[in-house]
């Protein structure tokens, strides 16, 4: 996180979020500390891989999103981000949440077929009030350190969950809710 030039997105026109790899160094982004932002932060697939958005406030996402082509979500101790619908991380895309990640609603998928690994690390809190965790694929890895509460786990293919925390789950199939 040190001797990175992150580009500060709450100063990207609201009009524009849906975009943002045009400004700063097109890889590099931050909500800092104090600060919110409400948008589904695009990033262009085709540009570039490996963007990495550092969550030291609050993002509130508004709707379903979608992370690919290695992005990285870092949730800093203190930062928090608000899912209000699904959330799937696939195609080497990952996160490492030492903050808050919460769901109103929905899903959060991390799902990977690809050759490229999905990692995603938990040692902040998970609270996925409506909504659970869908776990899939052949090179998806969940580790948890942290706190996870939510109404369904579910785990499929040759993935690999470790929980070192405390995970609480009503239910191991997404099949008894509805979202």
């Amino acid at each position: 996180l040190t001797g990175i030039n992150y580009y500060d997105v709450t100063n990207i026109p609201q009009g524009e979020l849906s975009s943002i790899d045009s400004y700063g160094d097109g890889k590099h982004y931050e909500i800092p500390a104090g600060k919110s932002v409400t948008a589904n932060l695009g990033y262009s697939q085709q540009k570039d891989a490996d963007c990495v958005i550092l969550v030291k406030g609050t993002w509130r996402v508004p709707s379903d999103i979608q992370f690919s082509n290695s992005q990285l979500i870092l949730v800093d101790n203190g930062g928090k981000i608000i899912f209000n619908g699904n959330a799937t991380f696939d195609s080497g895309a990952r996160f490492v949440n030492k903050g808050i990640i919460e769901t109103a609603t929905g899903t959060i998928s991390i799902e990977n077929s690809s050759t490229a690994e999905a990692d995603c690390y938990n040692s902040g809190t998970m609270t996925l009030n409506k909504g659970g965790l869908s776990v899939a694929g052949n090179n998806s890895q969940l580790y948890n350190n942290g706190i996870m509460l939510m109404k369904y786990l579910e785990v499929r293919g040759s993935c690999t969950f470790t929980n070192f925390g405390k995970l609480t789950a009503e239910s191991t199939t997404k099949n008894n809710y509805t979202t």
